[in-house]
């Protein structure tokens, strides 16, 4: 016997069973951890078929939230706010970068758009978020006669655009009627 009271064959009992309780704790970690890989599994295949209709995750924005006005400078460096005040008139936000390609695929369907509003009952404004600069080329590339405004970022924030491209339809008041991210379907497109 050892000089602690505990002999061979009970230190060998003792490590054989922390050995067990560690293998044991282990093999239900394992157990949870594949369980947490096939939910995450199946969460990207259904963000990759979301992302090959041209679609992204769900916005963070949703129907019927309230915005204030949107805050912001023209690209001639002027300031620009953009308010919902007139009760006859929905506004379309186009929200884009110049360098995400799936807005790049978005303007053939923001032009349609263009072409038709600003009517009676629409305003049209594209909003980057890029800087003067990067806009400036890429409204000079695709000829866009739309307003064009670069907001700050506090606006940004308050907006909650989490993903380009997003198309807003905003109503009287600020009340957000519609968010669309991603590239427009020829359906969406009609129906705005």
């Amino acid at each position: 016997m050892s000089s602690d009271g505990v002999g061979r064959p009970g230190r060998s009992r003792l490590f054989g069973l922390i050995l067990f309780v560690m293998l044991a704790v282990m093999a239900v970690e394992i157990v949870l951890l594949i369980g947490q890989n096939r939910e995450l599994k199946a969460t990207v295949g259904a963000l990759r078929e979301q992302m090959a209709l041209g679609q992204q995750a769900i916005p963070s924005l949703e129907e019927g939230e309230v915005l204030g006005p949107l805050v912001a400078t023209a690209l001639d460096g002027s300031p620009a706010t953009v308010s919902y005040d007139d009760l006859n008139e929905d506004t379309i936000l186009l929200v884009f970068s110049p360098s995400c390609p799936a807005c790049n695929e978005n303007m053939a369907n923001w032009q349609k758009l263009e072409d038709r509003y600003p009517s009676e009952d629409k305003r049209l404004f594209y909003v980057s978020t890029a800087g003067a600069d990067e806009t400036l080329e890429f409204v000079a590339a695709y000829g866009i006669a739309a307003p064009v405004l670069l907001p700050d970022d506090f606006t940004m924030t308050e907006y909650k655009i989490t993903h380009i491209p997003t198309t807003l339809v905003v109503g009287p008041g600020g009340a957000v009627k519609e968010v669309i991210v991603g590239v427009l379907s020829e359906k969406a497109v009609a129906e705005l």
